[in-house]
């Protein structure tokens, strides 16, 4: 009799050990994937407006031409973001952008063409306000440089190249985040050389 009572309480109490860590499973399941890549492309990246104001305040000191519009690729954007608990994570992301223009003549005529080449690296802290199977939202703050690589190429002259850099940032205000647990897309509004509004695909491991 001892000897039942005895497996009767061990089959119990092993019964309540394994509802329990499966009650422990089900409430962390949404923090299983440690790591994240995305690739994203985003709009009006900050040295999109920097290039605006460059050429508001270097007009009027041109005298042989000016600018013509503005075409932008980018800003295309590569990223890793390490879980470090449950609603931190910290890695660093790496943007592209590129400007290219036609240089102009007071007389309307083309002479060449001006192309920026922006490229950016910024540590990076995200912070997770809901982590589920198929659903997460987010905010995100990145810190940096940026480093700029301009070439003016006029017919018949020899090109001329510059390179400069600068601090560059990306917050996030609000991301949201939606698909399987593994693979997920995600749109982003906030403001920096991410862009002000961004969307891509990103991959949970």
């Amino acid at each position: 009799m001892k000897k039942t009572i005895c497996a009767l309480a061990a089959l119990m109490f092993c019964g309540l050990v394994n509802a329990r860590e499966h009650k422990l499973l089900s409430k962390n399941i949404e923090y299983e994937s440690r790591n994240e890549i995305s690739i994203s492309y985003g709009a009006l990246s900050t040295s999109h407006y920097l290039n605006g104001l460059s050429e508001m305040v270097n007009y009027p000191l041109l005298t042989d031409y000016s600018y013509g519009e503005d075409n932008y690729f980018g800003p295309i954007s590569l990223e890793y973001i390490c879980r470090v608990n449950r609603w931190l994570g910290v890695g660093g992301i790496a943007v592209y952008t590129r400007n290219k223009q036609a240089m102009i003549q007071r007389d309307h005529h083309q002479v060449g063409t001006a192309y920026d080449n922006y490229f950016t690296v910024l540590p990076t802290a995200k912070f997770d306000w809901l982590r589920r199977h198929y659903f997460g939202m987010y905010s995100k703050l990145g810190l940096g440089v940026t480093m700029r690589a301009e070439r003016h190429k006029a017919d018949g002259l020899k090109s001329q190249s510059d390179f400069n850099s600068f601090f560059n940032f990306q917050f996030t205000l609000i991301g949201l985040e939606g698909g399987s647990s593994h693979l997920r897309g995600f749109v982003e509004l906030g403001m920096g050389e991410q862009g002000t509004a961004l969307a891509g695909l990103r991959y949970k491991f």
